[in-house]
């Protein structure tokens, strides 16, 4: 991970990172970069978090914020998430 900006006016960080996600019973694995910025109010509450796979933006077509929230739930059945290697 490593941060790219972070500003007082607007509040806002933005950072990138780099995600492997495996995939339990064939073990492919897929490497995603990620654009993550977060906005917060005058608290510092997060008021918006939007996560850009790949620098796209999310998809704004007819049903796809449905598709997302059932991937949301199904993804982690299928991907597992590498475990830290000690030395």
């Amino acid at each position: 991970m490593r941060i790219l900006s972070a500003t007082l006016d607007p509040n806002r960080l933005v950072y990138a990172q780099t995600m492997v996600y495996t995939y339990r019973w064939i073990g492919y694995k897929r490497t995603l970069e990620s654009i993550i910025r977060i906005d917060f109010d005058d608290e510092f509450k997060v008021i918006r978090l939007v996560d850009q796979w790949n620098g796209e933006q999310p998809s704004t077509r007819w049903g796809y914020l449905h598709f997302r929230k059932f991937n949301a739930k199904v993804v982690p059945w299928l991907v597992r998430v590498p475990k830290e290697k000690t030395a």
